[in-house]
């Protein structure tokens, strides 16, 4: 009998290394499947085996799901090593309590790991000891109600920022998504350098030309076809200065600005029959297209560079109020956390070198999610004030440092992620540690490895840009089924409606699921269903649910379940009995299920309606 031999992954040196060299800063790029999360928990257990007391570990990930399942993993390698270590051992000790302190480590969102940072030390910073995080959503209506009110207040006192903006054609109202922006980065230094107020005399003559050339050419009545797109926009151009809105520079660029070169396209046979008023037609749909992509592009552009540093002065000084306001109030959103653990970072050199050696080794998971005030928050935290403020500059302590994260799967500017510091600290990371790369996936069959390598091998660059991460193959290390390939699941409803069409597909779905996981030839995890519309999720849902099959959802939130929306009804009844309404909706409903018939013969008699 022979013993089947296990091959191990070509980068298992890498992961090798990953668990044992503690003394190593390192980055480690690792693509889906490849066990990241799993290399990040073998070193955080073989820091608690090597002594490392659990609350000097800290690991950090971007979203509180994945730090609850961060956690969740830690733990449960740490009661494995409890059960598997040698009783009375040294390792044995260490791993009891560290599951027993657990607690005291930190693993978590960046996020609320700054704010425990600032509550360690607020006055620094000059905060309120109490102050308030803010969710998202009261974040958003926090933002609206600052911005109404400055601009109530700015309004009242004849602003002269505002005043400003109504003299280049800008209200207020208009600037909302913009203050987000500039309020969003208080970091970031806009470039603003005064422009001077264009001339538009020479553009306002080259298109009164154009605009009297076209006239004489159009037919004097509609087309039976209708207006071309070319006499749509002469009649629209006219109309507005028959009334007065191209006169100053202000009506003059806005309608300028609608004008696109779709908008200049002439349909020959509606300006002539001949062939010479078809050639016509053609020069001056040429002749408003030089028009636009010259002179009014030239003129737009200058007008913006005008307005641009009026609204930016306006923009910048309501983004400083907003932010004195909130700390003078103790209230922070998630950008104020991370600016102000970078302030107390990078202005006080004894905090920095107290905080360091109380949170000695941090993890980072999913770093190629992160942005500038992150990626200076960790390397500030793991480095000695002696190194300086300059993030891109320190070097941190040995060993302090470990982050894993994957370029191709960050969606870059979402909140700021950024490839180019993902580079600048990568290039920073293999000057004083290691640069690592996890290529072996666990989750993909071969089948799947031999697409994607083929294909993306030329889609991806060999080696990195500014602009994109280098391909790297995969190596899958799961084995191949019997069943690989695409089939087809066809669904022949009897009805027409979309909903019986779902409900139908949703339960022949489930159904073979349900049978594949009787038979034991699948795990619930083997399955995804993606949907082309958010609100078709709660079908399938449903079915896999009706069928005791485990399910997760991602992308919308499940519309409330018929029974619990009844309990809801009845329990705002029994909250407000006064609301005639609302007892009724109780009464009629699930729980109490009274005929309208009954109701209605009870209100005739005078019976008072009642559910307590």
């Amino acid at each position: 009998m022979t013993a089947s031999v296990v091959t191990l992954p070509s980068d298992q040196p890498a992961r090798d290394r990953i668990r044992t060299d503690l003394g190593t800063n390192m980055l480690v790029e690792a693509g889906a499947g490849s066990g990241k999360t799993t290399s990040l928990v073998d070193r955080m257990l073989e820091h608690v085996r090597t002594g490392t007391p659990v609350d000097r570990i800290t690991a950090v990930t971007f979203t509180r799901k994945a730090a609850n399942e961060l956690r969740e993993r830690f733990q449960l390698r740490l009661e494995e090593a409890v059960r598997d270590a040698e009783a009375g051992s040294d390792e044995a000790s260490r791993y009891a309590r560290a599951l027993r302190e657990l607690d005291r480590a930190f693993l978590g969102t960046i996020h609320s790991f700054c704010a425990r940072l600032l509550r360690e030390r607020p006055l620094e910073v000059g905060l309120d000891p109490g102050f308030q995080e803010v969710t998202e959503d009261a974040w958003e209506e926090l933002k609206q109600r600052f911005w109404r009110r400055w601009v109530e207040r700015a309004s009242r006192a004849n602003d002269a920022g505002l005043v400003a903006l109504r003299d280049v054609g800008i209200e207020p109202y208009m600037l909302y998504d913009g203050f987000k922006t500039v309020m969003t980065y208080p970091d970031v230094d806009f470039p603003v350098g005064a422009s001077a107020r264009p001339d538009a005399a020479s553009c306002r003559s080259k298109l009164d030309t154009l605009l009297v050339a076209a006239r004489r050419a159009m037919p004097a009545a509609e087309p039976d076809a209708g207006w071309d797109a070319l006499m749509s926009l002469v009649r629209r151009l006219e109309f507005r200065r028959s009334i007065g809105k191209l006169d100053d520079l202000v009506g003059f660029c806005d309608a300028l600005d609608t004008i696109s070169a779709s908008a200049c396209k002439a349909t020959q046979n509606r300006w002539s029959d001949d062939k010479e008023g078809k050639k016509h037609a053609k020069a001056l749909s040429e002749s408003f297209v030089a028009l636009l992509e010259g002179p009014i592009a030239d003129l737009l552009r200058c007008w913006r560079e005008h307005r641009y540093p009026i609204v930016m002065e306006v923009l910048q000084r309501a983004s400083a109020d907003f932010a004195r306001e909130r700390h003078s109030a103790g209230t922070l959103g998630f950008e104020d956390l991370l600016l102000l653990t970078a302030q107390l970072l990078r202005d006080n050199s004894t905090v920095r070198d107290e905080l360091g050696a109380r949170y000695a080794h941090l993890l980072v998971d999913e770093f190629q999610d992160t942005d500038p005030i992150q990626a200076e928050v960790c390397f500030l935290l793991t480095s000695s004030s002696s190194e300086g403020s300059d993030w891109r500059t320190v070097t941190p302590r040995p060993g302090s440092l470990f982050v894993v994260g994957d370029p191709k799967q960050s969606i870059f500017r979402f909140r700021r992620a950024d490839i180019g510091i993902y580079d600048t600290v990568k290039r920073r990371m293999r000057t004083f540690g290691a640069g690592l790369h996890l290529t072996a996936n666990f989750r993909s069959v071969s089948s799947i490895e031999a697409i994607v390598n083929t294909h993306f091998v030329s889609v991806f660059p060999a080696e990195p840009t500014a602009e994109q991460a280098p391909f790297r193959p995969m190596e899958s290390r799961k084995e191949p089924t019997d069943n690989d390939g695409v089939y087809t699941h066809v669904v022949r409803p009897t009805g027409r409606r979309g909903d019986e069409v779902l409900e139908l597909d949703a339960a022949k779905l489930a159904s073979l699921i349900e049978d594949r996981l009787a038979s034991r030839t699948n795990k619930a995890g083997d399955f995804m269903i993606l949907t082309r519309k958010r609100d078709e999720i709660a079908w399938y849902a449903r079915a896999l649910t009706e069928r005791n099959v485990p399910v997760t959802t991602t992308g919308a939130k499940l519309p409330q379940e018929y029974e619990l929306r009844e309990l809801l009804i009845v329990l705002r009844a029994l909250a407000d009995p006064e609301r005639a309404i609302g007892v009724v909706a109780a009464l009629e409903g699930l729980f109490f299920g009274v005929s309208p018939a009954d109701l209605w013969d009870a209100s005739r008699r005078g019976i008072a309606f009642s559910i307590t």
